[in-house]
């Protein structure tokens, strides 16, 4: 940043030339979409110095102005995105690797801490695969998208989809608010799925990544478990039935997934909670969560703004013995 007062170039994805040193103050010619220089008032157009810049597009500048006081700044072109913050990555990736691990074969005792060395895998929530996902000579699974009622629906299949005729599990992740359904490739979810397979420490599964707008978490509930399950199970190969089906999601996408368990038990096995915003639906929640039989996942920061409503949620589930875990 330059000294106080002054402003700092920051080049937009596009830029490709530098900056246009001269002072003169410029305006767009509305008959040829160009800029010109701003005329003295004696009539006569200052003397143009320096190349002029390139633009993003007709007529838009390659060059944000930033005060220094500022974070962050923002192109016309291309609207700004919130990058999480590499704790909240981090986080965010250990959450995927744990829903992956529930449904991808793995008979966790939920009491177990995160840090520990799971156990062999178990067959409790094991697909019907009989090949070895090593040895089809593909690194790693692949996307694809579909819509479903409107809304994107990205899917990652696993290693050897295409050269086996197995039935796999399915875990569903619901992204957050202001989010879409690229926030859980973003942080790595695909990427721990497919090393986890690879290595043998879960069975391959099919991830299921909703782009749920910006509904309320009632609305991403309905859809999630009367659109989308009943479109992957008629699509892809899966294992249709809740033994073998998990859900979970971050902030109102946590709230709708937990919700999702306690409405249709008979949809899901396993479900997870990422700092879970669930509002006032939280006696609910609870009410249809210790009714059901499957797996509880809660997480959330120590700082974070749902620490207080995630751990009494937890509490809440803890006092008749539900199979919880924060």
């Amino acid at each position: 940043m330059g000294p106080r007062g002054r402003t700092a170039d920051v080049e937009c994805p596009l830029a490709r030339a530098q900056h246009h040193p001269s002072p003169v103050r410029r305006r767009m010619d509305p008959t040829t979409h160009r800029h010109r220089p701003r005329r003295r008032s004696d009539g006569v157009a200052p003397e143009r110095t320096g190349a002029p810049p390139r633009r993003c597009g007709r007529s838009r500048m390659c060059h944000l102005r930033v005060r220094p006081d500022m974070s962050a700044a923002t192109s016309p072109q291309r609207p700004f995105r919130r990058v999480p913050l590499p704790v909240a990555r981090i986080a965010l990736l250990a959450f995927a690797a744990l829903i992956v691990v529930a449904c991808g074969g793995e008979d966790r005792n939920v009491a177990e801490s995160p840090d520990s060395t799971p156990p062999p895998t178990a067959a409790a929530l094991s697909p019907t695969t009989t090949s070895d996902p090593n040895e089809c000579g593909y690194s790693h699974g692949r996307n694809t998208a579909a819509q479903v009622a409107g809304r994107t629906v990205l899917v990652h299949l696993p290693l050897c989809y295409d050269t086996t005729s197995d039935r796999y599990p399915v875990v569903i992740l619901i992204h957050g608010a202001g989010a879409d359904e690229t926030q859980w490739p973003d942080v790595g979810a695909t990427t721990v799925a497919d090393r986890l397979v690879k290595d043998g420490s879960i069975a391959p599964i099919i991830l299921v990544m909703p782009s749920v707008g910006e509904s309320t978490s009632n609305d991403e509930t309905a859809f999630v478990a009367d659109q989308v399950v009943p479109f992957i199970d008629s699509k892809f190969r899966t294992i249709p039935d809740a033994a073998h089906r998990a859900v979970g999601g971050i902030s109102r996408g946590g709230g709708a997934a937990l919700r999702a368990v306690s409405e249709h038990p008979e949809l899901f096995s396993v479900v997870g909670g990422h700092s879970p915003a669930t509002g006032g639906d939280t006696p609910a929640i609870v009410d249809g969560l210790r009714a059901n039989s499957g797996r509880i996942w809660l997480d959330v920061g120590n700082e974070d703004s749902l620490v207080s409503t995630t751990t009494s949620l937890a509490r809440l589930l803890a006092t008749d013995g539900t199979d919880a875990k924060l």
